[in-house]
């Protein structure tokens, strides 16, 4: 049996509680949180792996990721993500990034961890659209383009089917995950969230 707690080791850990950074909320997290929920959730999620000035952005492809997550009443969720199919050896050649190649929705999409999320609630029917698209995109994948239809593309596409809000996310006319890191990053500000959904300091700081 664990002894009683002395007024003073009380008041240190409820100190070192106060003192605890607060952590990011994953989608994990934000399922967990969606079971008590009626509601759908429908996530809009984007990995800025490189920035545009970073040369690996270039030299290594390391443009990111762009994908979705639906979180249900129920406690679970689901992902798909749109890519090329480097699985089955058809990559974008970085010689002739233009040129398309196979494309391939993998679900669940669980290759990258979100660093900007956008979190709607939508309906029954709006979950239902979303879950019946996705998976025809899966079955028919046709051709992914890096310029014209990427992993960017496909998630806007979906969060416009689910009816949420959809930021900025192209640069000159090109959807990437760095453009759409940077949308959600501006439109929660707005609502005093940091780009994982965390409440921003009260001095307005990005709360990095």
């Amino acid at each position: 049996m664990p002894g009683k707690t002395s007024t003073a080791e009380q008041e240190t850990t409820e100190s070192e509680l106060q003192e605890a950074p607060q952590q990011e909320r994953t989608p994990e997290a934000a399922a967990e949180g969606a079971k008590d929920d009626k509601t759908y959730k429908f996530q809009l999620l984007a990995d800025r792996e490189a920035t545009w000035g970073e040369s690996r952005y270039w030299s290594t492809f390391a443009i990111g990721h762009s994908w979705i997550r639906l979180l249900k009443p129920d406690g679970s969720h689901d992902s798909w993500g749109y890519w090329p199919d480097i699985w089955g050896g058809h990559a974008v050649n970085p010689s002739r990034p233009w040129q398309s190649v196979q494309g391939k929705v993998l679900h669940p999409d669980e290759e990258h961890s979100p660093n900007a999320m956008q979190t709607t609630a939508i309906s029954e029917e709006q979950a239902k659209k979303v879950e019946d698209a996705a998976n025809a995109k899966e079955g028919s994948p046709g051709m992914y383009n890096l310029f014209t239809y990427n992993c960017t593309t496909f998630a806007a596409d979906m969060a416009r089917l689910a009816g949420a809000p959809v930021p900025s996310f192209s640069t000159l006319g090109i959807a990437n995950p760095n453009s759409l890191f940077s949308g959600i990053e501006a439109a929660n500000q707005e609502r005093g969230l940091t780009p994982m959904e965390t409440p921003l300091p009260p001095d307005g700081g990005d709360g990095n």
